[in-house]
């Protein structure tokens, strides 16, 4: 992984690209954040600063930007044609 390879305070935090799956958490003190692909769900990530420092990061997400959800799921994510009988209704 590049962050590996990058020195200790390089960068502040990762707000990852088109992926299929979610990415919401800390890795090596620095938060990392993502959503699958489809503009279904968005992420938030906090920098609180106190004299040009860092002194707090925060995440929040995955939020879905969906008016409605699949019952069964809970969320708005596309999902296969055979897997709709099992996610219920929108509601």
């Amino acid at each position: 992984m590049l962050i590996n390879a990058l020195p200790n305070d390089t960068i502040d935090g990762i707000i990852q690209g088109h992926r299929h799956k979610f990415a919401h958490h800390f890795y090596k003190d620095i938060p990392y954040v993502g959503t699958i692909n489809g503009g279904f769900y968005f992420n938030v990530l906090y920098l609180k600063f106190l004299k040009n420092k860092i002194v707090e990061k925060t995440i929040e997400g995955p939020i879905p930007v969906c008016a409605k959800v699949f019952a069964n799921l809970g969320n708005c994510a596309y999902i296969p044609k055979e897997q709709l009988a099992h996610a219920g209704e929108l509601v």
